[in-house]
C-alpha cells in the first residue's frame, strides 16, 4: 500500500502505530511517498517524524524530487528508501551555445 502526502509534519506516530495494530496491516508493506517541498518544511521536525517511521518499518520515498530548491546533500538526513526524480530533470535538450 502506498500513500502520497504533502508533508511529514501531519504525521502523528502515535496515530499511525495504533492504525497498524488495529487493523493489523504490517508496517513493511506501507510506503509513505513525502513530495520534495514537505520534506525540506521544518527539517529537522520532519527528520525526527521520518525516523521514528522508518525505525518502525514504515518504507520512505521522496516523490517529484529535483521541483523545488533541494541538494541531493539534503538526502543523507533523511531515511529514504525510495527516490522518485521528476521528470523535468531527466528530459534531455539540446541548447545552442
Amino acid at each position: 500500500m502506498s500513500r502520497r502526502i504533502n508533508s511529514a509534519a501531519v504525521i502523528s506516530t502515535h496515530w499511525l502505530a495504533a492504525v497498524l495494530h488495529d487493523t493489523g496491516f504490517l508496517a513493511e508493506y506501507l510506503e509513505l511517498q513525502i513530495i520534495e517541498s514537505g520534506l525540506m518544511d521544518n527539517q529537522k521536525h520532519t527528520a525526527s517524524i521520518l525516523n521514528k517511521l522508518n525505525k518502525k518499518g514504515v518504507h520512505l520515498a521522496i516523490d517529484d524530487f529535483g521541483t523545488g530548491y533541494s541538494s541531493l546533500a539534503y538526502l543523507k538526513y533523511f531515511p529514504v528508501d525510495i527516490l522518485k526524480i521528476d521528470k523535468i530533470l531527466t528530459r534531455y535538450k539540446h541548447v545552442k551555445s
